[in-house]
């Protein structure tokens, strides 16, 4: 970054952080750009009248050529970019401006771009922006912000969380926030205290400090109070809303994230040293699966004795048996894992069906899932693969057909969650009786293929 002239205030006013509605202020935002380049990437946004139906296309047009020009930087081309043209655009993106009448995350393709680079004074922009952004624009300066130098972009996340709390984000801040790390231990607890809906990724980022050692679990003691209260709620909430979910775990919405929540603040029990084991043993009489999982990690960090029903509940279901496996497996006591679930086929059945839980799938585990037939060929280098052929039934009877694989060799002889692991998972949900096995599978594999060649996944 080169440093070039300061953002200047005019008339004691920040005239960029006006809502749009005169049309000077378009003007003053291109008039605040150092570079000619970045004035003609802007100047169809900020055109004083755009077309009516034009402004989306504009918007597109302009998040394509950004994505393409961050494209390039990966890739390893010298791009330069001024400290005041970052700071304006970080304004940008932090603005309540309108394009042509339309309002939305208008630049959302631009932090992709500037998460590659830092400089402190984009810090203090993002500190003096952040109140006056709008919502569900706040993510994404707290992106960029995340892959700033980790101890001052701690300090300051930290600031934001105890004034705002932890707003509504997406998965990239939490990313940029792992690869990030080293600033951790400046906000983590503040995180905790206030985690807005996010206190899963709060837990993880806590994991992944401890594991690297960048904070000690002495360090959050203070909070065995907070993570005590919250847990026993989040138990209660759970437990009394059992009956009303009959089992479908992922279904309803609102449990969904309540099963999540209470996960977290399980995790958390197990590993400050000074919350108690109450709500733990509380969460005992749970009978979902995926809280099963988490309270046998929470005993395993207190060194407590797993109870079995905790184990069998989570090991039964295949939405968390493969994540049961990995948990015992990082607490080093893979023994725990029942013996009689530790196959091929049930590793398999469990990559099918997390595949299922997608939303844009079935969205839930199927009532039942079976494997009808295994075909086993030779890929083009001549080695061993195995694809599986799944019936499984929604729970309104329906049938369908799924594939997953191919498997090595080795997902066969010495079956886990690391070894039986395929690419190509999918269903078209045909109906089982409405092809023959082989033309489930070659239906499968061509609709694979045909996304493949249409640019819709990678090689």
């Amino acid at each position: 970054l080169q440093t070039h002239k300061p953002f200047q205030k005019r008339s004691g006013q920040n005239s960029l952080c006006r809502v749009a509605g005169e049309k000077h202020v378009y003007r003053e935002w291109l008039e605040r750009f150092d570079s000619d380049e970045w004035r003609v990437r802007l100047h169809p946004l900020l055109a004083e009248d755009i077309p009516e139906g034009e402004a989306w296309k504009r918007i597109a047009d302009f998040n394509d050529s950004i994505r393409e020009l961050d494209r390039r930087r990966q890739g390893g081309e010298t791009q330069s970019l001024s400290v005041s043209d970052g700071i304006t655009l970080l304004r940008l993106i932090g603005s309540r401006i309108e394009i042509g009448g339309e309002k939305g995350k208008t630049f959302s393709s631009l932090p992709l771009y500037l998460e590659g680079f830092r400089h402190p004074r984009f810090i203090n922009t993002i500190l003096e922006q952040f109140e006056v952004c709008p919502d569900d624009q706040k993510a994404y300066l707290l992106s960029v912000l995340a892959c700033q130098e980790p101890e001052q972009a701690g300090r300051a996340l930290k600031t934001l969380i105890e004034m705002h709390g932890f707003p509504s984000v997406y998965p990239r801040v939490f990313w940029n926030l792992e690869k990030n790390i080293q600033g951790v231990r400046h906000y983590i607890r503040e995180f905790i205290r206030k985690p807005g809906r996010h206190i899963g990724n709060a837990t993880d980022l806590v994991n992944r400090a401890l594991e690297l050692g960048l904070i000690e679990t002495e360090y959050l003691d203070e909070l065995a109070p907070l993570i005590e209260e919250q847990t026993a709620q989040a138990v209660t909430t759970v437990l009394e809303a059992q009956d009303r979910i009959n089992r479908r775990w992922q279904l309803d919405r609102d449990y969904f994230y309540a099963r999540i929540d209470l996960g977290a603040w399980l995790d958390l029990t197990g590993l400050v040293r000074k919350c108690g084991s109450t709500q733990m043993s509380r969460a005992v009489s749970s009978e979902d699966p995926l809280v099963n999982v988490f309270n046998a990690a929470a005993f395993l960090s207190k060194k407590m004795n797993v109870p079995q029903s905790v184990i069998s509940r989570s090991a039964d279901s295949l939405e968390t048996v493969r994540v049961l496996y990995r948990t015992l497996l990082a607490k080093d006591r893979p023994d725990l894992f029942p013996a009689s679930r530790l196959t091929f086929e049930t590793f398999a059945a469990a990559e099918m069906v997390e595949w299922l839980l997608y939303p844009s799938e079935l969205g839930e585990e199927p009532k039942s899932i079976t494997l009808e037939k295994t075909i086993d060929g030779k890929d083009r280098g001549g080695k061993f693969h195995r694809y599986c052929l799944w019936r499984f039934f929604d729970h309104e009877e329906n049938d369908y057909a799924g594939v997953s694989g191919p498997y090595d060799q080795a997902s066969i002889e010495n079956p886990t969650p690391h070894t039986v692991v395929s690419d190509e998972t999918f269903s078209n949900f045909e109906r089982w009786d409405s092809l023959t096995p082989e033309q489930h599978l070659e239906g499968v594999l061509a609709t694979l293929e045909s996304w493949r060649v249409g640019g819709a996944l990678d090689d």
